[in-house]
């Protein structure tokens, strides 16, 4: 299974009258009163389609993208995730106001509704289902009587080691993988420096670094192979065909 996790501390309304701030404050403060209002928009919509009222004015439009904040919360509050809103206010008298905003915001987050369901990835999936093809195929193979043919018991035996092999490769971690593969990447490489293509070669020949990126043609002759450089400069936009 896999998931992810959202931790966000939203700042508090910001009062220019009551903090009495200034310069470059200020546009931070009505930036964040900005994403707030979007997110109360946001809010206000979804605890209106959850409880089944529609129109104009809710519809099915949810303005995630007005603002940062509601499209990185798109997925928390209405895709597939468990929400938690922790709503705080302030027992002064001059912040009743923003008390009173505070409450209302958390009476429709409350509200809002969404479903949480086991995320599995594609190749769990694939494992659980090749591991009941196994099953399957084994106990075929034990029920079968003398009566069946050498070759439909072989084929038999050649699709279950095949199913078991798959499986493993499923199976393994993303660690094992990436060795897999670091390792199919140096034997290309040894192949290429027998051919006189290692990378300092390549390099010297394109008069660049060994990350640069570039194209090269293999041949089956030697001789051929990497006589066609194509370096692909950096920020450059190259186009390949017409």
């Amino acid at each position: 299974t896999t998931c992810k996790m959202n931790i966000v501390d939203l700042a508090g309304s910001e009062r220019i009258k009551k903090t009495q701030v200034e310069g470059a404050r200020v546009k931070e403060g009505v930036m964040i009163n900005q994403s707030l209002t979007n997110l109360a928009i946001v809010i206000s919509r979804l605890a209106e389609a959850a409880k089944g009222k529609t129109g104009k004015k809710s519809g099915d439009f949810i303005p995630y993208r007005n603002s940062k904040l509601t499209y990185f919360l798109q997925d928390s509050l209405s895709g597939n995730a468990r929400t938690a809103v922790i709503a705080t206010i302030s027992p002064a008298l001059d912040n009743r106001s923003e008390s009173l905003s505070t409450l209302r915001f958390a009476q429709s987050a409350k509200a809002v509704r969404t479903q949480a369901v086991k995320n599995e990835s594609d190749n769990t999936t694939a494992a659980a289902k090749l591991k009941d093809e196994i099953t399957r195929l084994q106990a075929r193979l034990q029920a079968a009587t003398t009566s069946e043919s050498s070759d439909s018991l072989a084929a038999l035996r050649d699709q279950v080691a095949a199913s078991e092999e798959l499986a493993r490769k499923f199976e393994r971690s993303f660690q094992d993988q990436r060795e897999e593969a670091l390792a199919q990447q140096q034997l290309r490489d040894d192949a290429l420096a027998k051919m006189g293509l290692s990378s300092a070669q390549i390099a010297t020949l394109r008069g660049g670094s060994a990350n640069t990126p570039h194209l090269m043609n293999i041949s089956d002759d030697p001789s051929l192979s990497g006589s066609l450089v194509y370096v692909v400069p950096e920020g450059t936009t190259v186009r390949i065909g017409s």
